[in-house]
């Protein structure tokens, strides 16, 4: 996923707790600099403090509601929590806010990917693989719309179609 970037340059594992300290005392003072929000939510990603840097991106969303970038942001953290459901309400989130931004449509094809494979089981008893083809599909789907636009992640993107290609639904 390539909507959140690492921001906090030159500080080591060791130090994030007081990375994020810092940060939060930025936060408090200036809380129209929405860079920190990213910064602060790097750092608690670090001390995998998920649930935290969740409600950090939370409140930068109540502050720019029409910014898609913190859509993606939150969906980043929810995939790396394991909360795909949400993941994939932020990326259409994010998508709605900015339909030609191709990040999106990237961000949420990777999550109902991830979201199908999680999802697929065999049984046994009709030999068949049973999963999400509406997964399956919207992934196929956003894939081709990034690749429409363009990005950094075309490569990416060209090896989720093929394997979802690949697979059987």
């Amino acid at each position: 996923m390539g909507a959140l970037r690492a921001r906090s340059v030159g500080v080591r594992a060791p130090e994030f707790q007081d990375a994020a300290r810092s940060w939060e005392t930025v936060r408090g003072r200036a809380p129209d600099f929405e860079p920190v929000y990213f910064d602060l939510v790097d750092a608690y990603l670090q001390l995998k403090e998920h649930g935290v840097a969740i409600r950090v991106l939370q409140s930068a969303v109540q502050r720019w509601p029409d910014d898609s970038e913190l859509f993606n942001a939150l969906g980043v953290v929810q995939t790396s929590r394991g909360t795909l459901d949400d993941a994939v309400k932020s990326f259409q989130q994010a998508i709605d806010k900015a339909p030609e931004d191709g990040i999106g449509y990237f961000n949420l094809a990777k999550v109902l990917e991830l979201r199908y494979n999680r999802s697929r089981r065999y049984v046994q008893q009709t030999r068949t693989w049973v999963a999400s083809s509406a997964d399956h599909d919207g992934a196929i789907e956003n894939y081709k719309r990034y690749l429409q636009i363009g990005g950094p992640f075309a490569d990416a993107a060209r090896e989720g179609l093929t394997r979802l290609e690949w697979t059987p639904k």
